[in-house]
């Protein structure tokens, strides 16, 4: 299976990236900071979110991890700007690649 995941290197996505590896998956790591990406999954294809289209092509699912998490003190234009903005964007960027299937967490 070829899944692409944003959020990776949060707690969710941390916990699901080995156990992906393990399963013999194909990744494809997407997120703002390719270097950490890179840094923390030396093993994986990583790109940043405006690639994602390009790099992402015949993939059978994405997992949106990536979101604005509570524990932050931000306010709520950030939070839905974040969370509701930015997963339209991956949305697009899922149809745009051709990705079938799209599970947001």
């Amino acid at each position: 299976m070829k899944v692409v995941i944003t959020g990776a290197t949060g707690f969710v996505g941390s916990q699901m990236v080995p156990r992906f590896e393990k399963l013999g998956y194909e990744l494809l790591l997407v997120g703002r900071d390719v270097g950490k990406l890179k840094r923390m999954y030396p093993l994986n294809t990583v790109c940043d979110y405006s690639d994602m289209s390009k790099c992402a092509d015949r993939f059978d699912v994405l997992l949106h991890l990536a979101a604005q998490n509570n524990d932050k003190s931000v306010d709520l234009s950030e939070f839905e700007t974040a969370n509701i903005g930015f997963l339209l964007e991956v949305g697009e960027n899922a149809i745009r690649a051709g990705i079938p299937h799209f599970i947001n967490l």
